[in-house]
């Protein structure tokens, strides 16, 4: 059986990304975890979009109604998302 030499392309964000997003829904716990990898995979994404921030937006807003009910504290969670695009739109 021969082995494909071609790399697939995926979207990926810094990997400092990764431990950033799991501070963040750290709190929540197991229940968010389908939460947490569906943000990061929206972020990966959103990388060499024309308006990232839009594309930012758009995933944050999908998190946070997912999480609507779950008794989290929301704002806390915006705001900490919110800081989060921002580093990786400053590209630190």
């Amino acid at each position: 059986m021969s082995k494909s030499s071609l790399t697939e392309e995926t979207p990926a964000t810094p990997g400092w990304v990764d431990a950033r997003i799991d501070a963040i829904f750290a709190p929540l716990g197991a229940d968010a975890a389908a939460v947490r990898e569906a943000y990061a995979l929206c972020l990966a994404g959103v990388r060499g979009a024309v308006d990232t921030d839009a594309g930012h937006d758009r995933c944050r807003r999908r998190a946070l109604e997912h999480l609507r009910e779950s008794g989290a504290d929301l704002a806390a969670l915006d705001r900490a998302m919110q800081a989060l695009e921002a580093e990786i739109s400053a590209g630190t």
